[in-house]
C-alpha cells in the first residue's frame, strides 16, 4: 500500500534546544515516507547555524523578519506543497512525538476522506501521565 508523503513542518525562534529534540522525535518515526523542513523564524541566537550544523539533511529555510506563527508555517507549508507532501504536519518546536504518531494520524484521515484535518493528543511535558489537550470540535459559524 502507497504511504502518502508527510512533511513535518517544524518552527523555530531563538530555541535550538527545543528544535533539535523535536526533529530528533521525528527522525525515530516508523513512518516511512516523512519529510521534514525547519523554518526559522528570524532567530538572533545563532539557531541556523546550529540546526544547519546538527541536521545537514534537512532544509532550513529562514524568514528575514520574525513572521510570527502563522507566517513562520506558511512558509513551510509552501515548502511542503512545493515538494509534493500529501499532508503537512505542523509542530511547535517544544514537542516531541511518538514514533508511531503519524501512522495512526495517516491511517485516522485515510479512513474519512471528508476529514481536512486530524490531531493526537498532547500531553504536558513534564507530566506525561496528564493530557493538554486530546480533542477538538469546528464549528463552522463560529470558525472555531
Amino acid at each position: 500500500m502507497h504511504s502518502p508523503f508527510v512533511v513535518a513542518v517544524v518552527l523555530n525562534w531563538n530555541d535550538s534546544g527545543e528544535t533539535i529534540e523535536c526533529v530528533k522525535s521525528l527522525l525515530a518515526s516508523t513512518y516511512d515516507n516523512l519529510g521534514i523542513v525547519i523554518v526559522d523564524n528570524a532567530s538572533s541566537d545563532h539557531s541556523v547555524e546550529i540546526l544547519s550544523s546538527v541536521f545537514p539533511s534537512i532544509p532550513v529555510l529562514v524568514h528575514s523578519y520574525n513572521a510570527g506563527y502563522a507566517g513562520g508555517n506558511n512558509l513551510g507549508i509552501q515548502w511542503a506543497i512545493n515538494n509534493n507532501a500529501e499532508f503537512v504536519l505542523i509542530l511547535n518546536n517544544d514537542v516531541t512525538v511518538d514514533k508511531q504518531l503519524i501512522n495512526e494520524l495517516v491511517a485516522c484521515i485515510q479512513k474519512d476522506t471528508r476529514r481536512g484535518i486530524v490531531s493526537g493528543k498532547v500531553f504536558y511535558k513534564n507530566d506525561p501521565g496528564r493530557i493538554f489537550s486530546g480533542a477538538g470540535k469546528f464549528i463552522r459559524w463560529r470558525c472555531t
